[in-house]
C-alpha cells in the first residue's frame, strides 16, 4: 500500500504538516508507506486552460506537477493536507487541484482523506472544495480532520488524526480486495454558463 501525503503549506513549520504526520505514522505502524510531497519550493504553474492535455494525453506544462502525476497514480491513497486561506484552501492547493485537469479521472480504487487546520473560520469551505475534487477524480472519501491551529488544538486533534489512518488503511484493505472498482467515475459533465 502507498499514500501520499499532499502539504500544501509554504511554511517550514506547518501546523497543517504536524497534524498530518500523526495519520502517517499510525499508516507507517500498519507497514503503510507513505510519502510526503510538500508544495513548498516546488515550481507548479497555473494550468493555462489550454486543452492540449486531452489532445496528447498529458499536461503540456512542463514544471514540478510532471512527478506529481506519477506519485498519485501510483498511490492507493491521497490525503490532502492544507491550512484555510480566506476561508477556504491556500491557492497553492488550488493550483495542483486544477492541473489534475490533465489526468482526471484518477480512479483505481483509491482513497482520500483532508486534514484542514485555520486560525479561525472558513473550514467547511476548504473541505467541501477537496471533498469535491475527490468526487470528479472518482476517489472513495474517507473523511476529514480540522482543527484551530493553536498548540492546545493540535493536541487535542492527534487522537482523530491517527484515527483516520485506521479508517484509510482498512478502506484501501477493502478496495484492493474488491474484484471491481466501485467508486470508478465514468463520466463527468458540468453544466453552466462557465463552461461556454
Amino acid at each position: 500500500m502507498k499514500i501520499i501525503l499532499i502539504s500544501s503549506s509554504p511554511r517550514a513549520k506547518s501546523r497543517t504538516l504536524e497534524l498530518a504526520t500523526n495519520t502517517l505514522e499510525t499508516l507507517n505502524k500498519l507497514g503503510v508507506q507513505t510519502e510526503i510531497y510538500s508544495v513548498r519550493g516546488k515550481d507548479i504553474k497555473h494550468c493555462r486552460a489550454c486543452n492540449r492535455c486531452k489532445v496528447v494525453g498529458s499536461c503540456v506544462i512542463k514544471d514540478d506537477m510532471q512527478e506529481l502525476y506519477i506519485k498519485l497514480k501510483e498511490a492507493d491513497g491521497i490525503i490532502i493536507a492544507s491550512p484555510v486561506y480566506f476561508y477556504d484552501i491556500n491557492s497553492q492547493l488550488k493550483t495542483i487541484i486544477d492541473r489534475t485537469y490533465a489526468i482526471q479521472p484518477m480512479n483505481g480504487n483509491k482513497v482520500g482523506a483532508t486534514i484542514v487546520t485555520a486560525g479561525s473560520i472558513g473550514h467547511s469551505g476548504a473541505i467541501k472544495t477537496v471533498e469535491t475534487f475527490f468526487t470528479v477524480h472518482g476517489i472513495a472519501n474517507t473523511g476529514f480532520i480540522s482543527a484551530y491551529a493553536t498548540k492546545e488544538e493540535l493536541v487535542k486533534a492527534k487522537e482523530s488524526a491517527n484515527n483516520l489512518g485506521n479508517k484509510m488503511f482498512e478502506a484501501i484493505k477493502l478496495l484492493k480486495d474488491s474484484k471491481t472498482e466501485p467508486f470508478r467515475m465514468l463520466n463527468h459533465y458540468s453544466y453552466g454558463t462557465h463552461t461556454l
